[in-house]
C-alpha cells in the first residue's frame, strides 16, 4: 500500500501483512484503515503507524473487493466472486445483507444514508438502502457506452465508483474492449447525476 500526499508525491506505506488488496475504507473517528483482501477472502485493519492487524474473516467473503462504511460505524463489502453485500459489525462479525445484481460486484460508496454499488459482470449500478432494499438505477445489463438515464444508458463493465460532496454526482470508471482480444483494454471515466427522488 501506498500513501499519497496533497502535492501527490508517494511513499511506501505497507510492505506486508496483506494478500491481494482491492477496495480501501477509513474510519474517520479512530484514523484506521480497512482494506479488502481479495486472494485471502478477509478484511484486514491498518493502524496510523501502518501495523497490520486481521480484522474479519468468513466463508461469506468470496474475493471481498469494494468496502465502505455507514454513518453508524459498520463497515459493508460486496463481493467479485458472487453477487453479495456483507455487513461487518465493529467487532469484525461477518453477516448476509443484500444480493445484487446477478454476478459477480465492483465497488460502493456510501451517500446520504444510501449505498451506490457497481455491478462489474451486469453492466449496472444498483442503489442498496440500508433497510437492504435494493434498486438498478443505472443501465439495463446490455453491455455498451451509451449516456442516459435509468434504463437508456449501457454500461461497461463499471468497477470503481466514488461520490461528489456536491450533489447527487458520482464518478465511475469502466473497461472499454475487454473481451475483444486484438484491441487494447482501455479505462474511460464518467459522470453520473442523478435525479432528486420524487
Amino acid at each position: 500500500m501506498t500513501r499519497i500526499d496533497r502535492k501527490g508525491q508517494t511513499t511506501p506505506f505497507v510492505t506486508s501483512g496483506l494478500s491481494g488488496p482491492v477496495g480501501v475504507a477509513v474510519n474517520r473517528q479512530t484514523g484506521d484503515i480497512y482494506v479488502a483482501n481479495c486472494s485471502g477472502n478477509s478484511i484486514a485493519r491498518i493502524a496510523r503507524d501502518g501495523t497490520v492487524s486481521p480484522f474479519a474473516k468468513s466463508d461469506l467473503l468470496r474475493c471481498p473487493n469494494g468496502i465502505a462504511f455507514d454513518r453508524e460505524g459498520n463497515l459493508y463489502v460486496v463481493n467479485y466472486r458472487d453477487n453479495k453485500m456483507l455487513k461487518i459489525d465493529p467487532r469484525g462479525v461477518v453477516a448476509p445483507f443484500a444480493t445484487v445484481s446477478e454476478k459477480g460486484l465492483g465497488h460502493l460508496c456510501f451517500k446520504e444514508d444510501r449505498f451506490y454499488v457497481t455491478a462489474h459482470e451486469s453492466h449496472a449500478i444498483y442503489e442498496v438502502r440500508l433497510d437492504g432494499t435494493v434498486k438498478r438505477i443505472l443501465g439495463n445489463g446490455e453491455h455498451g457506452i451509451v449516456d442516459g438515464a435509468g434504463a437508456k444508458a449501457r454500461l461497461s463493465f463499471p468497477n470503481g465508483i466514488a461520490s461528489s460532496p456536491y450533489g447527487r454526482r458520482f464518478y465511475i470508471n469502466e473497461y472499454v474492449n475487454e473481451s475483444t482480444s486484438s484491441l487494447p483494454r482501455r479505462t474511460i471515466i464518467r459522470e453520473i447525476v442523478l435525479q432528486a427522488d420524487k
